[in-house]
């Protein structure tokens, strides 16, 4: 059983809290149970949550290569190819925040 705190919004399972929150230090009494659908939603989405932040990660390292290639000049196809990339890779990165940002709102992280 999850519950949550209402203090700082920590999710823990039930067997893990004791006298106070664990992040905030609020009393037991603050968290509250998560129905059954909140619950189903939190636990489906960590795996797509999980694989967003390992693409940010992705994207982030890419950016630093692009940026490298770039500085780097060796031709004007190199520099091309990797503008194509930072760019590619910081739209990507900017679609992650949102949809990860989607997720909060809807209480899914």
């Amino acid at each position: 059983m999850l519950k949550k705190c209402e203090v700082c919004g920590l999710i823990l399972d039930s067997e893990l809290i004791q006298d106070r929150c664990p992040k905030c230090q609020a009393d037991a009494s603050r968290f509250r149970t998560l129905s059954r659908e909140e619950t189903e939603k939190i636990t489906r989405s960590h795996l797509t949550n999980s694989l967003l932040t390992e693409l940010a990660a992705a994207a982030e390292h890419q950016v630093r290569l692009a940026e490298k290639g770039i500085a780097d000049q060796l031709d004007p196809g190199c520099i091309q190819t990797f503008e194509l990339a930072l760019r590619q890779a910081v739209l990507l990165r900017q679609m992650i925040r949102a949809e990860i940002a989607i997720h909060i709102g809807k209480e899914k992280w």
